[in-house]
């Protein structure tokens, strides 16, 4: 009954438009989720394709992660910075990895950014007394409710594939006199027209010190945060979502001295460490296993052309990662094919305003 009422409506369509369905579904599949929403308003037939046709949400949900967005912010100087001393406005701008501006809108938040991070098509940004989520696709900003007495020193957020929620990840060191180490809360919703919230709720304490200057990341299910406590103790703190337990990951079994820079990212939905060498002109790069059990080194470059000052983490699904580099400002580099390709709009891009790597979605941020 369903598949006749959805083909009713996609003959409606053709006859307006003249267009075959493949054609037109492919075409949709490619227009911001923003645009969409006004074309629901053109007929019954359109509104219908837009929200309930199950072949153009899953062939729009595919071409939107195989064309990540990157998000920029930069404070506006406007009444909010001159007079008031807790609000700060910030434009937000979509760029494309060709380098070309696809969107701009501002939000007001509470203080500055301390953290500025995405997951599939969900942004956080957090200062330090206050947290958001935001969905670009349709400049919603939703603030989510905190303890304002605890500052919020490490955030992180990752998504569930088994259960299809997102989870925000908090660590912050524990108030008692002679504890090190990190105690957490977490924060479960769902992405699904309108977000519910719960509340935050403690779990199992991180039972190691950690130093996570790093941004976080979140990579098929667990969210990674550098850890370091000097040059030579270095290793990878990583928490699953789904069991919300915490492990020791070290990095893969080499000479630290020999690599000038050291960082992970994702890459084939796996995470990444890639290790520059400024003396011998290399590039190593290795692949956590499944298991989370070893390294495997995939990616031995030689002859590497470029000096690399930090990388854009991200769930990167395709071979490519995202290096700013000393030579060409941010580039896309392709490990495989050990190609590069300069992202103009980035050239003065620094590691303490680095843009995160959205999709589009065509859900709300709406709350229930």
């Amino acid at each position: 009954m369903e598949g006749e009422k959805r083909d009713k409506h996609m003959i409606e369509i053709q006859r307006t438009s003249c267009l075959p369905h493949d054609l037109i579904i492919e075409i949709l599949s490619r227009v911001p989720p923003k645009s969409l929403s006004r074309f629901r308003c053109v007929s019954k037939q359109w509104h219908h394709l837009l929200t309930h046709d199950h072949e153009f949400i899953a062939r729009h949900s595919k071409w939107s992660k195989k064309n990540p967005l990157l998000l920029t912010r930069r404070y506006i100087l406007d009444e909010n910075w001159g007079t008031s001393k807790t609000k700060a406005t910030v434009e937000l701008t979509s760029v494309n990895l060709d380098g070309n501006v696809i969107d701009k809108f501002k939000i007001v938040i509470d203080g500055l950014i301390q953290t500025f991070i995405s997951c599939g098509p969900l942004s956080l940004i957090s200062g330090n007394y206050s947290l958001y989520l935001c969905n670009p696709s349709f400049h919603e900003l939703v603030r989510v409710a905190y303890r304002s007495r605890i500052c919020l020193q490490n955030v992180g957020i990752g998504y569930v594939p088994s259960s299809s929620e997102y989870k925000i990840v908090h660590l912050f060191e524990a108030p008692r006199m002679g504890n090190r180490n990190m105690e957490c809360e977490v924060l479960s919703f769902r992405h699904t027209g309108k977000i519910s919230l719960g509340p935050w709720r403690g779990c199992r304490g991180c039972p190691w010190s950690a130093y996570t200057e790093k941004t976080p990341l979140c990579v098929h299910g667990n969210i990674y945060w550098a850890r370091s406590s000097g040059r030579k103790d270095r290793s990878i703190l990583s928490f699953d979502l789904e069991k919300e337990d915490f492990s020791i990951l070290n990095y893969p079994s080499c000479d630290f001295t020999t690599y000038s820079f050291l960082e992970f990212t994702g890459i084939k939905g796996s995470l990444f460490v890639l290790g520059c060498s400024a003396a011998t002109s290399t590039m190593d790069g290795w692949l956590l296993d499944k298991d989370e059990k070893g390294w495997l080194l995939e990616y031995r470059i030689s002859q590497f052309p470029f000096a690399v000052n930090f990388l854009i983490s991200s769930d990167n699904r395709s071979e490519e990662v995202l290096i700013h580099t000393e030579q060409k400002g941010l580039i896309r580099y392709n490990v495989r094919n050990q190609t590069s390709r300069r992202i103009k709009y980035f050239v003065g891009v620094r590691s303490y305003n680095k843009p995160c790597l959205y999709h589009y979605s065509l859900t709300t941020n709406k709350m229930s």
